[in-house]
């Protein structure tokens, strides 16, 4: 006698809950995206509203229209992310099996916004623009610092460790192209650079000054999302960038130090002065190459003191750890170690 198969057991409660969060994720992913994108066309429209050369009377009030309905859908972008909460959606769909089992076979997936805390410094002069950027950024679970001019931005960088740049080129008080020869070879964060050109000569020249990507603005945002995640994925450091000497323990990419197990505070320049000695063990680097490349461009860079650095460096890393700080006398100074590589894990 043949028995036929039984039929599969109907979808528990518990897998109804968790297809409901995910399509709630999914709602909620829709909603971040939306408002992004709207906060972009109206920023847009807000500022040709707001340029003297459109002030036709007709095409003034079509960007005001524009405006008044980017802000419209805006909000219903926000009522459109509270709504499965509002309506109890989870717990709804625990009593339509069929609906959970055709969510099932369509595999939905969990489309939650980025969870990850990456830091990323966005170089923007315009206000307007920095602000869409920031909070679009913002949406997708990243931390931002924003900045506007070339010297703050050589500071930011000097003062806290980002996982990627987003660098505009046109900025108003030096030329983008200028920090990327600042950064280049110093940091290894990924900078995407923004530009209003799609000149194919300005493109070569961000690759060859180190850049890692170009985006030509208007950009789209969830294009650069996935740009950026895919840098920050790529940059990130399988071994981890951590060497070890003595009783010394560099994080180059936390910008953090220990001597001994404990921590050892380095002010910024001291830390610049330090991990470009480090990264270029056995050459012999001389003053002015380690004011140049160490010291901020609107600083003291002068020989005296950077001196000053070193000596305060080697009285932070004690006898043993400042041992390898050599000074070659009318030539400068080697950092003389065998470096040992450490994963990223603290002491």
């Amino acid at each position: 006698m043949s028995m036929s198969p039984s039929a599969p057991p109907p979808p528990s409660r518990a897998n109804a809950a968790t297809a409901g969060r995910s399509l709630t994720h999914a709602l909620a992913a829709v909603a971040h995206e939306l408002n992004s994108e709207l906060a972009l066309v109206v920023g847009y429209a807000q500022m040709l509203v707001d340029d003297s050369r459109f002030q036709d009377n007709e095409v003034h009030s079509q960007l005001n229209e524009i405006v008044a309905a980017g802000r419209r859908a805006s909000e219903r972008a926000a009522q459109l992310h509270a709504l499965p909460a509002q309506c109890g959606f989870v717990s709804r769909i625990s009593g339509h099996p069929d609906v959970l089992e055709t969510m099932e076979q369509a595999n939905v997936a969990v489309l939650a916004p980025t969870t990850q805390a990456a830091h990323v410094l966005v170089v923007e002069d315009d206000t307007m623009t920095a602000t869409l950027l920031s909070q679009s950024l913002q949406h997708v679970g990243y931390q931002v610092t924003v900045v506007g001019t070339a010297s703050t931005a050589a500071r930011a960088m000097e003062s806290a460790a980002f996982d990627a740049v987003l660098l505009d080129l046109g900025l108003p008080d030096s030329d983008g192209f200028q920090l990327l020869d600042l950064w280049h070879g110093r940091y290894s964060t990924p900078i995407v650079v923004l530009s209003a050109t799609s000149d194919v000569a300005a493109r070569l020249q961000a690759f060859q000054r180190g850049a890692e990507d170009f985006l030509v603005k208007p950009v789209h945002l969830p294009e650069m999302h996935a740009r950026l995640k895919a840098r920050i994925r790529h940059g990130s450091p399988v071994s981890g960038r951590r060497v070890a000497w003595a009783d010394v323990l560099l994080d180059l990419d936390g910008r953090r130090a220990w001597v001994a197990g404990g921590a050892c505070p380095l002010t910024p320049h001291e830390f610049n002065v330090l991990a470009w000695l480090v990264e270029h063990a056995g050459q012999i680097i001389s003053r002015s190459e380690l004011a140049a490349r160490a010291l901020p461009v609107d600083g003291d860079r002068t020989e005296r003191t950077v001196d000053s650095h070193i000596a305060h460096l080697r009285a932070k890393l004690g006898p043993v750890g400042a041992a390898h700080v050599m000074t070659v006398r009318g030539q400068g100074y080697r950092f003389e170690a065998q470096l040992g590589r450490r994963s990223a894990r603290t002491p």
